[in-house]
């Protein structure tokens, strides 16, 4: 699926009209799914805030702690856990409440230290983290835009599990 057309913007709806309201924290090459989420009408209806926590001591700041790799399932997984704790402290209360958590290590100006990933994990109160694809396209537009269908997908699919 590319991120353009009617079934991109009918993913993008499924997740608008699913019931649930959201909380994200997303950092890394990832970061592009925000974008697409408000770009199809009804983001409101879905989206309680998004926190791009990008710098180090920014995600630090965010999870009250210092992870041992800012790209890694552990990592997503306190994002996303992090991410409806302060959902729920904003008054969003109830099971209807999912934090998404994304991280990606992909397009870079400094060398890379190993290959191109990203991981994503929901929150609602159930876990649910998506196994990470090993092997990236040396394309970095091809990554990033894998990376934010993979974010948004994975919403969506949760998000319709719980129905």
């Amino acid at each position: 699926m590319t991120l353009s057309g009617p079934a991109w913007t009918q993913l993008i709806s499924a997740a608008h009209t699913s019931g649930r309201k959201a909380a994200l924290a997303i950092t890394g090459g990832g970061t592009g799914a925000v974008g697409e989420l408000l770009g199809v009408p009804g983001g409101s209806a879905l989206l309680i805030e998004v926190q791009v926590p990008y710098s180090e001591q920014a995600l630090e700041s965010y999870l009250g702690f210092a992870p041992a790799q800012a790209c890694s399932a552990d990592t997503a997984i306190a994002m996303a856990h992090r991410a409806r704790m302060r959902a729920a402290a904003l008054g969003e209360q109830g099971a209807n409440i999912v934090g998404l958590g994304a991280t990606a290590a992909l397009v870079s100006d400094r060398p890379r230290r190993g290959e191109h990933r990203f991981h994503v994990a929901c929150e609602c109160p159930r876990l649910y983290s998506v196994p990470v694809r090993k092997k990236w396209p040396e394309c970095a537009t091809a990554s990033v835009m894998a990376s934010i269908h993979s974010t948004i997908s994975a919403f969506v699919s949760v998000a319709s599990c719980m129905r």
